[in-house]
């Protein structure tokens, strides 16, 4: 992006939040639906991996205990509602991690309503089809509702019955939504106009890497939004000791804490994870970018500014005790943090003592270290992350080239075997995502344990599929586990669906031969 400055900007020049660039944002995940994080590459590991799931879970339900104790909504639904809910992964992991966890501190009187929302219809038809979520809609145990963060009527029972005082989560959406850029210096605020030179959109994504936006920065005078609290929140961006600095304003994540305020009505809680910071100014030294990898974008969410603005709504914040790069801060409405000390002490243990970005860093550097043998490491990481099967696909290459050198005991492969289950439970089909089950059977296969991997391959063609590549792995595993009549159904299928597939051929070949050879004669 190229940084301009002229006395008298172009007639195209807008406020960065009115650009179209976010429309197209927009109609971009609205037409792309799931497919803008299986085929696109939108990244979604970090927002929906189970131990995500699971850190949220903890501190939604510490919420829920302390407004019983503060006397508030006992007997009403807790509503926990998720905006933005994408490909529905987090969705359907935060409800195993909620239900988990109510049973697990004896809160069966807890009338849980847990809402995944999203403004795409494309997504909410894909989590009818989805295979983990849709039983969970049909059940009524997860309602899907479409819902505009900034100006949706209703999300769930939020907005339409009483209910105690609920929890959005608002889990890498600030990111996306619209900005202004400012930028502070001799004391006064110049507003950004940008200037946008983008492709044309076409029915399929558009590469916006090569997007040009040219600034023509201006000096405005208060009020400039015509909203109270947003201009009280602009004019804190001055008076900062170093006079020459930018400042990405969230405007439409504050937009949305302002309409769930009106839509709640009364105390409720709203946790934000993003890419971002916690300190202002958030760029002292340079002009902030867009992040355009692609089809799609986002930008860094300044949380400080967030905090100022929430207390204008009598909202109180709660950040992370050390600003990263991926931070997450708690906004509570109508009830400050002194009174929430279930609240507080989730968030200290779970965003805090093991952050999430504690154990993503760990997985990326041993991922991407190349480190000697890394089978106990990865041991300890995965109950850590909360056993997430990104984190088996992304090692089942290492592991395999261990096992094959023989470079651990094999009651270190034992203890490996003991909890495979566990990422199965965590599995997410999406279209085009990686079939942990068959990498896990896989390696069961490797380690010639081959009924268990047997039932593993059966597991991934219920899931994923049937294919080629299981139906010969199932018809070589059960001839070797002394089934030689299952192994000729099996591969006779590999047959039919692929008839040029020759190892199949041969292995049928092989076991004929066997079965009708006539025994040696020190058998008769």
């Amino acid at each position: 992006m190229n940084a301009q400055t002229f006395p008298n900007p172009s007639p195209e020049a807008t406020r960065l939040s009115a650009s179209d660039l976010w429309n197209r944002l927009r109609r971009f995940y609205e037409r792309r639906g799931p497919r803008a994080w299986a085929i696109d590459g939108v990244p979604n590991h970090v927002t929906i991996n189970p131990g995500m799931a699971r850190r949220y879970a903890h501190v939604a339900l510490r919420y829920a205990q302390d407004c019983r104790r503060l006397g508030l909504g006992a007997a009403a639904p807790f509503a926990v509602v998720e905006m933005g809910a994408g490909s529905g992964g987090f969705g359907y992991r935060l409800h195993q991690a909620l239900t988990g966890l109510r049973d697990a501190l004896g809160m069966d009187d807890l009338k849980l309503a847990q809402v995944i929302s999203d403004m795409a219809e494309s997504n909410l038809e894909s989590w009818r089809e989805q295979a983990g979520l849709r039983p969970l809609l049909a059940q009524g145990a997860v309602t899907g509702v479409q819902f505009d963060a900034m100006a949706g009527e209703a999300a769930g029972p939020v907005g339409r019955e009483p209910i105690a005082p609920p929890v959005f989560l608002a889990n890498y959406l600030f990111d996306s939504l619209p900005m202004d850029l400012f930028r502070v210096t001799g004391g006064c605020l110049h507003e950004a106009l940008a200037t946008v030179e983008a492709p044309p959109e076409g029915d399929e994504p558009v590469d916006l890497s090569a997007v040009t936006i040219s600034w023509t920065y201006r000096p405005i005078d208060l009020p400039y939004y015509g909203d109270a609290a947003l201009d009280a929140t602009l004019a804190d961006c001055l008076g900062q000791p170093d006079d020459d600095y930018w400042v990405l304003f969230p405007l439409g994540a504050m937009r949305c804490l302002a309409h769930l305020r009106a839509l709640a009505g009364g105390p409720m809680l709203v946790i934000a994870g993003d890419l971002g910071s916690t300190r202002f100014p958030s760029f002292p030294l340079e002009e902030p970018q867009l992040i355009i990898p692609g089809a799609y974008f986002y930008a860094p969410v300044d949380f400080a500014l967030l905090a100022k603005y929430a207390a204008r709504l009598d909202g109180h914040a709660l950040h992370q005790a050390r600003d990263r790069v991926l931070n997450i801060s708690l906004f509570s409405f109508g009830i400050p943090f002194e009174q929430l000390r279930e609240t507080r002490l989730a968030a200290d243990i779970f965003f805090d003592m093991v952050s999430h970005s504690l154990i993503f860093d760990s997985m990326r550097h041993m991922l991407d270290s190349g480190a000697p043998p890394s089978l106990p490491l990865f041991l300890d990481l995965a109950a850590a992350g909360s056993f997430d099967p990104a984190l088996f696909d992304g090692m089942i290459e290492v592991l395999q080239t261990e096992l094959r050198a023989g470079l651990h005991p094999p009651e270190l492969w034992e203890q490996l075997v003991e909890i495979l289950d566990r990422f199965v439970d965590n599995v997410f089909v999406t279209p085009g995502g990686a079939d942990t089950v068959f990498n896990i059977a896989n390696l069961l296969q490797e380690l010639q344990d081959y009924p268990r991997a047997l039932v593993f391959y059966e597991r991934s063609a219920r899931l994923f599929g049937e294919t080629p590549a299981t139906l010969y792995n199932m018809g070589v595993c059960a001839y070797l586990a002394g089934d030689p009549e299952d192994a000729l159904a099996r591969l006779a299928r590999v047959v039919a669906l692929d008839p040029s597939h020759v190892m199949a051929r041969g292995w049928i070949a092989q076991i004929e031969h066997d079965r009708d050879a006539p025994p040696p004669p020190d058998a008769l």
